[in-house]
């Protein structure tokens, strides 16, 4: 996988495609991997954007549902209620913010913030179509002010609440992964996140009991792997403390997954672990 560019949390791809990259994060979000010019396409994204009537057929199509509600200008509350319990079943919901200019995709409820991927970016990067999406942890009011409509026609907050279960894993994030990827490391929801799933499906081939993956991670970067990458790929002291910095986002990630693997993967989970990190040196070059 490639460490350079952003894998499935990329800034949208046009100035005008939020709406088919915020419902890309959704179908990812539940296990649905597509690419956004596959979903602008579906969605018929123009050069003014997505037209929200498409979102239905799009999931339709892809095998997922979506759910749409209008709430009046004075309905947050309801608005909030519904958003939360789609949530809280580990469906992501695409809403129309900043008075109706713009998508973004709400993943999950933690602590009581709305967690928002947003396709612009403005937080992390100011340009279009160079880094990765923001991803936010919005209070009910940061919320509000958001994705209330400020226009006369009585509408005050849409949605899409995309529901389904895809072929691979549906996603999460924690707290502190997402603050880590908000410090700069956006690698960790991004490449890591699905590394760290695709070595637990491969994992499961070994039979016997599980342990946590984050876990057996960190044994292995203290006990070997960090040093032979570093070995193999002549590195110094300087590129050791960078590799034990990624064990430790690679950790992470499989912490926000909660993934497990059998304890007689260990061999297997260290030949991966490493070829991750010295493509991660090699790609630093």
């Amino acid at each position: 996988m490639a460490r350079t560019l952003p894998y499935w949390l990329g800034e949208q791809e046009t100035d005008s495609s939020c709406g088919g990259a915020s419902l890309k994060y959704a179908l990812c979000w539940l296990g649905y991997p597509r690419q956004e010019s596959h979903v602008r396409k579906l969605a018929r994204v123009t050069w003014w954007g997505t037209d929200r009537k498409n979102i239905p057929r799009v999931a339709r199509t892809i095998g997922a549902i979506a759910e749409q509600r209008d709430f009046g200008r004075h309905e947050f509350e309801a608005a909030h209620l519904w958003l939360t319990r789609h949530l809280e079943k580990r469906h992501p919901v695409v809403i129309d913010v900043d008075d109706g200019s713009h998508y973004v995709c709400c993943v999950q409820n933690l602590d009581g913030r709305v967690v928002v991927i947003d396709p612009g970016g403005y937080e992390m990067d100011e340009t279009w179509n160079d880094e990765y999406a923001d991803v936010l942890m919005l209070s009910p009011s940061a919320l509000k002010k958001r994705w209330a409509y400020k226009g006369s026609s009585g509408l005050g907050f849409s949605g899409h609440a995309i529901m389904g279960q895809g072929r691979g894993h549906s996603l999460r994030f924690t707290e502190k992964a997402i603050k880590r990827y908000q410090s700069g490391c956006a690698w960790v929801l991004d490449e890591y996140l699905l590394d760290c799933v695709e070595i637990a499906d491969r994992a499961k081939r070994v039979k016997g009991p599980t342990v946590s993956l984050a876990t057996m991670l960190g044994e292995l970067g203290d006990d070997c792997v960090v040093a032979m990458a570093a070995h193999w790929n002549g590195a110094g002291g300087g590129d050791v403390q960078v590799l034990q910095a990624h064990v430790r986002d690679l950790q992470l990630a499989a912490e926000a997954m909660d993934l497990k693997v059998p304890e007689g993967a260990r061999t297997q989970v260290a030949v991966e672990m490493t070829a991750i990190l010295m493509e991660m040196l090699n790609s630093e070059d």
